[in-house]
């Protein structure tokens, strides 16, 4: 089964094509526009492979067969050596032809996805007690994603592959009608129905219409529903596989076997994952195809190699260089450099203390602790521990073995209790507002607020969460919030350890205080970093949500990054506008702060969630001309997480899992490896086999950065090196995220203030007082 029987180095899932024959003839029509294209598409889906070419805006149709009809294109010869864009859509869709021959559901185009159908690829019916017949109204299966690209790694000519992906899909195949008569209480649910689709070889396209809010007889009345749509005809209506519902229909419908069931199906999701059973799988689906003969139009032929390997020698596709991001450097004394450490940082504060531990104030905080009554026991025995410590048996790991006092340099902590008569929202706010009103118009404020909460909270309607109204109440009054859950407390005590220490940090930063600094790399330029986050805000899927984009500042001054307290959110909608004046004030506001002079050489590099717009760089680049910045580079990086690309270290056995006793990270890379697709677009592990956080979650996979094509700074190793150290610098915990700060940060800004937004008391404008300059959003 080819790269399977290797033993040691990295597997990449990306499989090479080697083309032959040709060259094609072809006719080129100039484009008209997208409606234009579509129909096109559509009249010749039979008889030619139709691929827009943006560069010449025209679009080239290669017919199929030798009497497809002419288009009235003027007619060309071309090397798809030299085209070989045009050469991965004729794999494309000789691909989707080659599925559709074979009965596959193939369920999109780009990427090609198809469900799989094998005898062992049903885990519902393996689930299924012996002798107990399937009704067919549930499925559990593989999807495979073959997504056909063009690569160009470091150091090798551009070629044409195919990434193998995979995962399991749950689907419900009865309607809504069939799981009535069958008891299944389908409230809640969101459904779809059948839409019109203009290409008969692939499934049915099914769109969301609505939540079902009651049944009226044989329709459905729904909530949260497209405006055309406020009831649907239970037979026409298919619910979402989502979560809870699948569970619903499982518990329902088999009723005596459902635990078992389900446990075995969930553990059938979690092997699939897991690095051995996914890179296995892949390679069977490569296998397939390699054996096959796709069909080609005029005698074009392609081979499929294997799976990129750094075992493989002599292969005429080598796998990608492999570069290893070195570990960031963190500071913890402006004035003692060598009060300094890499990787792990919290090991640096341990030793160390905070980086503004001199002359940081409040050296004794003033904490105002909200908690329900019942619990006020219990909350006192936590912040005992927050405030002295615990030393945990085990694996002599003791982060927190020091306290929040000795570990940030405190001198002490004075907690005062505010307690609620119940978990409800009213009793919260009844909390939060005599805490507000005990220290009087002229009196000292707090420094933070600790608030007790409970899991189930996060579940709750915004205006009934009583987070969410006493982070409001608190920020209108200039105080941070830091809650913690009554399911925490009870945590053992090795792990309490850890969510206390990442929770003491959290605190120090909401508190104004600098835990560290990261060295920069480049101190001989001046440097800011932009990040775009975004968050959907609403219960809503259909009409009341909305994108919330946050965006935050990193820039560089006295050779360190410094992250800024300037914080901003807006719409999705308006967020450009937001972003530009967020970036004059970032750059006047380090002008005066670090002395940027205008005559040193300026880069601002963009980190986004989001593929950055024409429209948007040129503002940006407009932005820093008009506030004299004539000297500037640009760096425009999209970070991207839903891409197929998956690399497997074949020695790596993985890590145990103290919880279940089992191992996790199997197959996993280890962080900070990457590599160059091209020289716009790098692989980077942020997530490596250590940081995998349960067994089930199966091998991590990476971040793909993407480097827009307007970009005036493109160096990509830089650029990877960088975002690498930034998912180090989080100051809400001690572990790696798996995204930089610049973009981690601004989708907590993002989350926070849109939820903030749709209570009915909250005011944006208390973020302009001093706690809008502060880390409020941990």
């Amino acid at each position: 089964m080819g790269n399977v029987s290797f033993r040691t180095g990295h597997v990449l899932n990306v499989a090479p094509l080697e083309l032959a024959g040709g060259p094609v003839q072809a006719e080129r029509l100039r484009y008209v526009d997208a409606d234009w294209l579509r129909d096109l598409r559509g009249q010749t889906r039979d008889s030619h492979v139709v691929r827009r070419d943006v560069e010449t805006d025209t679009v080239v149709c290669v017919p199929l067969k030798q009497e497809a009809p002419s288009l009235g294109g003027a007619t060309e010869i071309i090397d798809l050596r030299e085209d070989l864009y045009l050469a991965a859509s004729l794999v494309r869709n000789g691909l989707f032809a080659y599925l559709n021959s074979i009965k596959r559901t193939v369920l999109h185009l780009r990427p090609i996805t198809f469900l799989a159908s094998g005898d062992n690829d049903d885990y519902f019916a393996a689930a299924l007690p012996d002798g107990m017949n399937n009704p067919g109204q549930l499925r559990v299966s593989p999807v495979f994603e073959l997504d056909v690209r063009v690569i160009s790694p470091e150091d090798q000519p551009a070629y044409v592959a195919i990434i193998f992906d995979g995962f399991v899909s749950r689907r419900i195949l009865a309607s809504c009608a069939e799981l009535i008569r069958n008891g299944v209480d389908v409230r809640g649910v969101y459904v779809k129905r059948i839409a019109e689709t203009n290409d008969q070889r692939l499934a049915p396209k099914l769109e969301t219409v609505g939540q079902v809010g009651a049944v009226d007889g044989d329709r459905l009345s729904l909530l949260d529903h497209r405006e055309d749509t406020p009831t649907i005809l239970a037979d026409e209506a298919f619910p979402q596989a989502r979560g809870e519902f699948f569970d619903r229909c499982v518990r329902t419908l088999f009723p005596r076997h459902a635990t078992t069931m389900l446990a075995s199906i969930e553990q059938a999701r979690a092997n699939f994952r897991q690095g051995g059973q996914l890179l296995e799988r892949l390679s069977a689906v490569r296998e397939h195809i390699r054996k096959q003969t796709l069909p080609l139009p005029q005698d074009v032929t392609c081979t499929l190699g294997y799976f990129l390997a750094t075992a493989a020698k002599d292969d005429p596709h080598p796998f990608p260089k492999v570069h290893r991001a070195r570990s960031p450097v963190y500071l913890f004394d402006s004035a003692t450099p060598s009060k300094a450490c890499e990787w792990p940082v919290d090991a640096g504060i341990t030793r160390h203390g905070p980086y503004s531990s001199r002359g940081f104030t409040p050296n004794r905080p003033r904490v105002c602790v909200l908690c329900q009554k019942g619990k006020k026991g219990q909350v006192e025995q936590f912040l005992v521990k927050f405030k002295e410590g615990v030393v945990a048996g085990g694996d002599g790991i003791q982060p927190f073995e020091q306290g929040f006092l000795d570990k940030y340099h405190l001198g002490g902590i004075d907690f005062e209790f505010f307690v609620t008569e119940n978990n409800s929202a009213a009793a919260y706010r009844k909390a939060a507002r005599s805490a507000i009103a005990s220290v009087g118009p002229g009196g000292p404020k707090w420094d933070i607020c600790f608030v007790q909460t409970e899991e189930r909270f996060k579940d709750l309607p915004n205006t009934e969460n009583p987070y969410l109204i006493c982070k409001s109440e608190l920020l209108t009054h200039q105080t941070p919030v830091q809650a913690f859950t009554a399911e925490t407390m009870e945590l053992s005590p090795y792990s309490i350890q850890f969510a206390l220490n990442n929770l003491s940090l959290a605190c120090y930063a909401k508190m104004n205080g600098t835990p560290w600094l990261l060295k920069s790399d480049q101190p001989l330029l001046q440097e800011m970093v932009v990040g775009l986050g975004s968050a959907r805000i609403g219960d809503s899927r259909l009409g009341s949500g909305q994108r919330v984009v946050g965006i935050t500042t990193v820039f560089t001054g006295d050779g360190n990054y410094c992250l800024s307290n300037l914080s901003r959110a807006a719409s999705f909608e308006t967020y450009q506008e937001e972003l530009l004046d967020t970036l004059r004030l970032a750059v006047r506001q380090v002008r005066t702060d670090t002395g940027w002079q205008r005559a040193r050489p300026v880069r601002l590099v963009f980190h986004a969630f989001k593929p950055f717009r024409d429209a948007e760089i040129t503002a940006v680049k407009q932005v820093m001309e008009d506030l004299g910045e004539f000297n500037a580079e640009f760096a425009f990086v999209h970070v991207v997480d839903d891409h197929p690309y998956r690399l497997f270290d074949l020695e790596q056995k993985g890590k145990p899992d103290k919880k279940t006793r089992s191992t996790k990270g199997v197959l996993g890379p280890s962080r900070g490896i990457f590599m160059l697709l091209s020289e716009r677009e790098v692989l980077l592990t942020l997530t490596g086999f250590k940081e995998v956080k349960r067994p089930e979650d199966g091998v991590p996979r990476p971040v793909l950065l993407r480097i827009h094509r307007d970009s005036t700074f493109t160096d990509p190793v830089y650029l990877a090196r960088q975002v690498y150290a930034f998912a180090g610098h989080s100051w809400q915990g001690f572990f790696p995220c798996d995204m930089p700060v610049t973009i981690e940060y601004s989708a907590m800004i993002a989350r926070l203030l849109g939820n903030l937004a749709t209570l009915p008391e909250w005011n944006s404008s208390a973020l302009l007082g001093n706690i809008g300059w502060t880390r409020w959003f941990l």
